[in-house]
């Protein structure tokens, strides 16, 4: 009877790496597939027949057979495509839809092969689950619902400027003369309304700043500087902001700039500005052409110097921005997703979240890269990477199959010597039964 049960016993550790022997198979199949988590056989002893009057039990072979999922991390890859998505660290992406299996749900996935459809959803494939994520108000901040995350690629609008800040350096060199790109001495003369200040030389140091509308039109102002007064240790300088005649309501005609803001600046001897902090920055009006209410901005020369070296604009900046149209995605490590604009603008469009539970190794494979949480893995929490224990989000990269080739090899062979001595088991099993049988024939 014994020798039956080997029969047995050899067979059921045949079966298992057989099983084996898939699982091996399947994971060299998806050496390159994005997102796949290797399995590893797991199998466990059979209890066997207690042994008449010992104290021992033989064993019953093997069974149980299993396949734990491993969810190691995979290599980054990046592959410059801005919905591309990788998770570095703990965590699934969230998705709602149809899977593969045509069933409906919610879904976790280490797969990031999102493609902005034509509803300006991120769906995995074409018309494959979509990213869930947090949207934004409207006030532009993130939100705290968790939801199939839409992308508003609608136009950047258009903003007029109100603050303009520009600081420059003026040449300090008191009293000497300042010269201008030919050599020759620049003798500044006050400027009248609607004079061409470039064209006849009539400030010492000019710089140009681009202003916008409330339509967005761009409007080129160019402030002049032209020292004017030296008292002891306070140094004076005129500013006169132009803009060119054609592009505001009231310009001359037969100008070719007006003159629409003027006053003075100071330094100390110490070639500091000097700025009145309760006095606000000083203002000037556009009327452009055809935009309604005239644009009132402010000139903030706070940070300017004055020092004995050739005048130069130090930094200049404006808070206005002509209409801008959706050029791509741009995602960063805390999963918060931006749009870029032609116009040189970004804006906040949401923020993908990313799911944890308490066991991975409860997740139910749902094929296609895709798991569902069970009893097992305990209930599906939301938060944004970073946050909770989660990983961070990689834009433009993949996250690459977590197989070990060279393992997975070495495990090829296991299996195969496994199978082989078990098939021995039983050919030895089945010649020592042939010759109990010859004991009736000798």
């Amino acid at each position: 009877m014994s020798i039956e049960r080997s029969l047995y016993v050899g067979l059921s550790g045949m079966n298992v790496q057989g099983q084996t022997l898939n699982v091996i198979g399947d994971n060299i199949a998806n050496l390159n597939t994005i997102g796949f988590k290797s399995g590893r056989s797991a199998f466990e002893e059979m209890l066997g027949q207690s042994l008449v009057g010992g104290s021992g039990q033989l064993g019953g072979g093997v069974g149980g057979f299993s396949v734990d999922r491993m969810f190691s991390q995979g290599a980054l890859l990046g592959t410059g495509k801005p919905t591309d998505l990788a998770i570095s660290g703990d965590g699934f992406f969230a998705v709602e839809g149809t899977g593969p299996s045509g069933a409906a749900g919610q879904f976790l996935t280490r797969v990031g092969t999102f493609s902005k459809d034509r509803e300006g959803f991120l769906s995995l494939g074409r018309g494959g689950p979509k990213l869930l994520g947090y949207g934004v108000d409207g006030n532009g901040d993130i939100g705290s619902t968790v939801g199939v995350l839409q992308i508003d690629d609608s136009p950047y609008p258009p903003k007029a400027t109100n603050d303009v800040k520009l600081q420059v350096g003026l040449n300090g060199n008191w009293p000497g003369p300042v010269l201008g790109a030919d050599g020759k001495e620049l003798v500044p003369q006050p400027p009248p309304p609607d004079v061409n200040l470039n064209e006849n030389n009539g400030s010492h140091f000019t710089s140009q700043v681009t202003v916008y509308d409330a339509v967005g039109n761009p409007i080129e102002a160019t402030v002049h500087f032209t020292r004017v007064a030296h008292d002891n240790d306070t140094y004076t300088w005129r500013y006169d902001v132009t803009v060119p005649s054609n592009e505001i309501e009231g310009g001359a005609a037969d100008t070719k700039f007006s003159n629409i803001g003027t006053g003075n600046i100071t330094f100390d001897g110490k070639g500091q500005i000097v700025l009145d902090p309760a006095q606000p920055p000083p203002t000037f009006a556009i009327q452009p052409k055809g935009a309604g209410n005239p644009t009132t901005i402010s000139l903030d020369f706070a940070g300017s110097k004055q020092y004995a070296a050739g005048s130069a604009t130090l930094d200049v900046s404006q808070d206005g921005n002509q209409s801008g149209t959706f050029q791509e995605l741009r995602v960063d490590q805390d999963g918060k997703v931006y749009g870029t604009f032609d116009n040189g603008k970004e804006r906040l469009l949401g923020q993908a979240a990313l799911a944890r539970v308490r066991s991975v190794d409860g997740v139910r494979s749902a094929g296609g890269g895709l798991y569902l949480a069970s009893h097992d893995s305990g209930a599906v929490t939301f938060g944004a990477p970073g946050t909770g224990g989660r990983g961070t989000i990689q834009g433009g990269a993949l996250e690459q199959s977590n197989v070990d080739l060279a393992g997975e090899f070495a495990q090829l062979i296991l299996a195969q010597r496994g199978y082989q001595a078990n098939t021995r088991t039983i050919s030895t099993a089945d010649q020592m039964m042939q010759e109990a049988m010859n004991l009736k024939r000798s």
